[in-house]
């Protein structure tokens, strides 16, 4: 008598059927009882891992989806903090030159004497 197992599909794949012919040898030898036992806990194996692939890909979902928002929240943040910052930035110039702070100009010697200097460690 042949059994059929339909997983239910999942959005990442189409659905299995797994089909299993049970034995059809008469049930009173120890030859049938051992062999209808053993298509009975293959079949039942087969169902366990096929639930078990289910959960993990469920799981896997999850996280993927945790993931995503995660991400995109930190992108928001990010852009948010990122306007603030500019923002605050002519306001934060103003105290600093208040407080006596001169942004320095550009200097090509500074880095021609550091490129000097890591020459000559060498």
């Amino acid at each position: 008598m042949p059994t059929d197992h339909t997983n239910p599909s999942t959005p990442s794949r189409p659905a299995r059927t797994v089909s299993v012919a049970l034995s059809s040898l008469p049930t009173t030898s120890p030859y049938s009882r051992t062999r209808l036992r053993y298509d009975r806990l293959t079949v039942e194996f087969a169902d366990m891992l096929r639930g078990h692939q289910d959960a993990a890909e469920r799981l896997i979902s999850d996280v993927r989806d945790s993931q995503a928002n995660r991400h995109v929240k930190r992108l928001a943040s990010f852009s948010a903090d990122k306007e603030a910052r500019a923002a605050d930035l002519p306001q934060r110039i103003i105290k600093l030159r208040a407080s006596g702070w001169k942004r320095e100009r550009f200097r090509p010697e500074r880095y021609q004497d550091l490129c000097e200097a890591a020459l000559a460690e060498l």
